[in-house]
């Protein structure tokens, strides 16, 4: 089997590393490279890699490369109808929903519409203008949640204002607030969402495989978002996960109607994600829909698959709308760690104003040697998102532990982690 694994994200370098590990698979092709080709791991690097002037050479690729699926994992690349077009045009199996449905993840208000609809517990928000949300910004009673509509903000998209930080949230609302991070030419007014605060006793990444056949579960992790040990600070686009997670069987219901909505209206194919908060009285309650793998939440998650069940096949049953075989959990538990920027928000803000000279370099992959058992997998942001480090042991402790271990001698210069991910709950 040939596959195709699109999208820049370290979760991806992971998966490609994953399903070479299976002998049915003959080579991995990775759009765009990160780390140079070893064997059957075939990276494509691209121009701008994986930039809008990258989306003709994609393009061409899936029009005279021999392939047998291809996994999409980045919204940008789902959302992209001329991708979409030449899969479908050339029969190949995708893993990676409509460009319509990942409306439903970048678009908080649509979303929300959509569990509403279904009567699926999400928290209540009103939406506001920039310039409302400016006048009113000081007097909404905290804390609340303020979510950007339509921007992405590596993790602070999604910001608790409390009793602590609402002065200085606000200073940076109207500072930063009208610089959106992907559409700095948009004709519409910015839209925020103010979303009322649940006291969450447990938060975690609920995610399933889904297609016109049914869902099967694929795993929960626990992902840590805030940037401080001790869940503290602001929230990053994730410091690192664990999985295995107990979980509510409840959301398995809360999935289950959304795929038979779907497959009602518009089947989706592919990895579907919950992000799931559970309240002091132990209800779930969907914070938001992703329509691809979390990261670093899919590493912690396959790595508590069965090995000896193929992951190719799976994916493969996905694209092609059969019927998906259940996911087989071994002992094991997984934790995953995420290298960052030690100035991260800081940065953050100079990608929103689009300043990038002035972030600086970053790690670069071969700062990491091959180790025996742990996976170290990195995207193309690398500046801020530098690199995961995953494995798995008979604990999620001796797995923070292994991953310490290898870190503990390591010079990361500007780059900084958590050091609690796995040994907190």
């Amino acid at each position: 089997m040939k596959i195709l694994t699109l999208g820049p994200y370290a979760n991806l370098h992971f998966l490609s590393k994953k399903l070479l590990e299976e002998p049915t698979v003959d080579k991995v092709y990775h759009m765009p490279a990160i780390f140079q080709p070893t064997g059957r791991y075939e990276p494509i690097k691209l121009a701008g890699q994986g930039g809008l002037d990258d989306r003709d050479d994609i393009i061409k690729f899936i029009n005279t490369t021999e392939l047998d699926l291809v996994v999409i994992n980045a919204l940008s690349l789902l959302q992209d109808q001329r991708i979409q077009d030449a899969l479908t045009d050339r029969q190949i199996p995708k893993v990676g929903c409509t460009k319509e449905l990942t409306k439903l993840e970048w678009s908080k208000l649509t979303g929300k519409k959509l569990l509403k609809q279904l009567d699926i517990p999400t928290p209540n928000h009103t939406s506001f203008t920039r310039n409302d949300l400016l006048n009113s910004f000081l007097d909404i009673p905290r804390p609340w949640v303020l979510k950007y509509e339509q921007d992405w903000r590596v993790g602070l998209q999604t910001i608790i204002i409390t009793d602590d930080n609402y002065q200085q949230e606000f200073e940076d609302f109207k500072k930063y607030g009208a610089n959106k991070f992907v559409d700095l030419n948009t004709k519409e007014e910015s839209v925020f969402l103010v979303e009322d605060y649940i006291q969450i006793k447990k938060e975690y990444s609920y995610h399933i495989l889904a297609n016109s056949k049914g869902w099967t579960y694929l795993g929960s992790a626990r992902d840590y978002k805030k940037f401080d040990n001790g869940d503290k600070g602001f929230n990053t686009a994730g410091m690192g996960s664990y999985s295995k997670v107990n979980i509510n069987p409840k959301v398995h219901d809360y999935a289950d109607k959304l795929v038979k909505h779907f497959n009602e209206t518009s089947p989706y194919v592919g990895i579907l994600y919950l992000g799931i908060a559970e309240d002091d009285e132990g209800r779930p309650y969907v914070l938001e829909i992703n329509t691809r793998g979390g990261c670093t939440e899919l590493q912690s998650i396959l790595l508590t698959h069965n090995p000896k069940q193929s992951l190719s096949q799976i994916l493969y049953q996905t694209a092609t709308n059969k019927v998906i075989d259940p996911i087989q959990f071994s002992d094991s538990s997984a934790v995953s760690v995420r290298i960052v920027r030690k100035n991260y928000r800081e940065v953050v803000n100079y990608y929103t104003e689009r300043n990038l000279k002035a972030i600086g370099k970053h790690l670069d992959p071969d700062f990491y040697p091959e180790v025996p058992g742990i996976y170290i997998t990195a995207g193309l942001n690398r500046h801020i998102l530098n690199s995961v480090i995953s494995t798995k042991a008979d604990t999620r402790e001796q797995a923070s532990d292994s991953i310490y271990k290898f870190l503990s001698n390591k010079n990361l210069y500007n780059f900084t982690y958590r050091t609690d991910i796995g040994y907190l709950e």
